[in-house]
C-alpha cells in the first residue's frame, strides 16, 4: 500500500515538472521609443496597457512573456522568422500584406482615432468634408481609411508628425488646425501633461478591433490566451487596465 502511494506521489511530481519544464515563453514586441499608454520606453517605471494585459493574461493562463524592444522594421523581420513570437494591438487587416501574417486571438478591445482641436474650436466630424482646405496632423505611414483620397488630392493638407508628442505640441501651438490621434493616446496625455489641457476630444473618425498578433509556431497557445481574455473581459479587468491610464 505505501508503495503504492510512493510511486502516485512519484508520478505526480514528475507531471508537475514536466509542466513547469514545458510551460511557454513568449516573445513580446514593444517598439522603440514606446508609444504610451499602450506601452512605455524601455525602462520607464510606467508599464503601459499591454504589458499590464499581458502580465494578467499570464497569471491567468501560466503562460510567460518576454518584453523585447526592438526598432519597428526589425521587429517585423524577426516576427516573420519566428524569433518574435507576439505583437500585441493588432487588427489582421493592418498585417495582411505580411510575408507571414500570423495568427490571431479575440479581439481585447477596439482601437479608435479621434479628431483633436485647440479649446474654442471643437467640431463634429463625419467625414472629408468637415475638414475641407485645414491642416490635419497625422502620423508618419499611418493610414487613415475615408480620408487618405482627400489627403491625396489636397482637400485637407495632411502634416505628418513621428509620433504623439510631436503631432499634440504642434496643435497647442496652432500650427495645425486639428490632428487625427489613438483616443488613448489623447487622454493620456491631457491627464498627465498640464500644457495640453486645453485640447478637446471630438469625434471618432475610425474603429478597429485590436488582438494579439502570434507566430504559426505558437498557435498552440491562442485557445489559453482566447479563455484568459475572456476572464478578463469578464471580471472587469481589461476595463480596469485601460482606466488606469486615462
Amino acid at each position: 500500500m505505501k508503495a503504492g502511494i510512493r510511486k502516485l506521489l512519484t508520478l505526480l511530481c514528475l507531471l508537475g515538472m514536466s509542466t513547469f519544464s514545458f510551460a511557454e515563453t513568449l516573445k513580446v514586441v514593444l517598439y522603440d521609443g514606446g508609444s504610451p499608454p499602450l506601452f512605455f520606453e524601455k525602462g520607464d517605471s510606467n508599464t503601459g496597457i499591454y504589458v499590464d494585459l499581458l502580465n494578467a493574461i499570464g497569471k491567468q493562463s501560466g503562460i510567460q512573456f518576454q518584453f523585447d524592444y526592438l526598432p519597428t522594421k526589425r521587429a517585423m523581420a524577426l516576427f516573420e522568422q519566428g524569433q518574435v513570437h507576439v505583437e500585441p494591438g493588432i487588427n489582421p487587416v493592418w498585417r495582411s500584406g505580411s510575408a507571414v501574417p500570423g495568427e490571431f486571438t479575440i479581439a481585447f478591445a477596439k482601437a479608435e482615432d479621434v479628431v483633436i482641436f485647440n479649446e474654442g474650436k471643437l467640431k463634429s466630424v463625419s467625414g472629408p468634408q468637415d475638414l475641407s482646405g485645414m491642416k490635419v496632423g497625422t502620423i508618419k505611414g499611418f493610414f487613415y481609411p475615408g480620408y487618405m483620397d482627400a489627403f491625396g488630392s489636397g482637400s485637407i493638407h495632411r502634416q505628418d508628425s513621428l509620433n504623439e508628442d510631436k503631432l499634440m505640441l504642434k496643435l497647442v501651438n496652432n500650427r495645425i488646425d486639428t490632428a487625427f490621434i489613438r483616443k488613448e493616446a489623447a487622454q493620456y496625455r491631457i491627464k498627465t501633461d498640464a500644457s495640453l489641457k486645453s485640447i478637446q476630444i471630438g469625434s471618432v473618425i475610425g474603429s478597429a478591433d485590436i488582438m494579439f498578433r502570434v507566430h504559426p509556431s505558437k498557435a498552440a497557445v491562442i485557445p489559453a490566451i482566447n479563455e484568459a481574455i475572456t476572464e478578463l473581459k469578464a471580471n472587469g479587468t481589461v476595463e480596469t487596465i485601460y482606466a488606469q491610464y486615462r
